[in-house]
């Protein structure tokens, strides 16, 4: 279609995806050429919703989904997608772990449709990740924002499997690998969930001497062999987390920590610390 520029191809196409969406018979395949065809001509919503369509039927799909998805935002056009989610809980750690600085990420959210990509406006700088590890059951892909690289702002775009006409609540589950040659401070403030929602936190993992006399106080202390745990509960302070140098927590842990445990120790509220 494209080296032709075959407006009879295009037409095909459009009339087997008609018949396909009438039938319920749309194969992931079909989808998938829907999408490129869309992409073609121009269709940015109709091509993302296929894109999200197939890869949501089959899993082999995710990367070609991934691709089409950063054509749509190469192409300018996606303001459609420019509405944040309603985020119901949030929780991001840092913890300097195998020779790399990670920020490890959960969240539950409501999107604002049943087929959806939603952008994640988090406190880092647009090139402060070097790659996404999604770690999420029913999120197809997150990635980056490619077009903000070097800016101020960093975007996370996270793509949700269609599972129905509902509009359920997801989770999103991911570690970020910081690229340490451009980060050398870290934020962790968030500022995108409504001051009501009390699930808000940031922590710190690091080393009992990485932390200095003058580090901001927590809400949550934990210290367990030469390892500390610092929770902060960001509702209290109007989404603004600690800020941290990179450089005084870059050394390996005296004692692996399984942060996705950590994590659910701070957020139940019956949890003790243990002194």
């Amino acid at each position: 279609i494209m080296a032709k520029d075959d407006e009879g191809l295009t037409g095909l196409v459009e009339e087997r995806t008609r018949k396909g969406l009438e039938s319920g018979n749309l194969t992931p395949s079909d989808r998938l050429l829907a999408a490129k065809v869309a992409l073609l001509q121009g269709e940015f919503f109709d091509s993302l919703m296929h894109f999200v369509k197939a890869a949501s039927q089959d899993d082999s799909q995710k990367k070609n989904a991934e691709e089409g998805f950063i054509k749509i935002l190469n192409s300018g056009h996606y303001e459609f997608i420019l509405k944040p989610p309603d985020v119901i809980s949030f929780f991001q750690a840092y913890v300097f772990e195998d020779q790399e600085d990670r920020l490890y990420l959960s969240a539950q959210f409501r999107p604002p449709s049943p087929i959806f990509v939603v952008p994640f406006i988090l406190s880092l700088e647009g090139n402060a990740v070097k790659s996404v590890e999604n770690l999420s059951k029913d999120i197809l892909f997150a990635m980056p924002d490619p077009n903000l690289s070097g800016t101020e702002t960093f975007r996370l775009w996270v793509a949700g499997k269609n599972i129905g006409d509902e509009v359920p609540i997801f989770e999103l589950k991911a570690i970020l690998h910081l690229d340490s040659s451009k980060t050398n401070y870290l934020d962790l403030s968030n500022f995108i969930t409504s001051p009501e929602v009390t699930d808000n936190w940031s922590a710190v993992v690091g080393a009992s001497e990485s932390f200095s006399i003058s580090f901001a106080a927590p809400n949550y202390d934990r210290e367990e062999n030469g390892v500390l745990v610092k929770g902060y509960q960001l509702s209290l302070s109007d989404g603004k987390g600690p800020m941290l140098s990179l450089n005084s927590f870059r050394k390996p842990l005296p004692q692996k920590i399984d942060i996705w445990k950590t994590i659910g120790e701070i957020r139940n509220p019956t949890q003790k610390p243990d002194n």
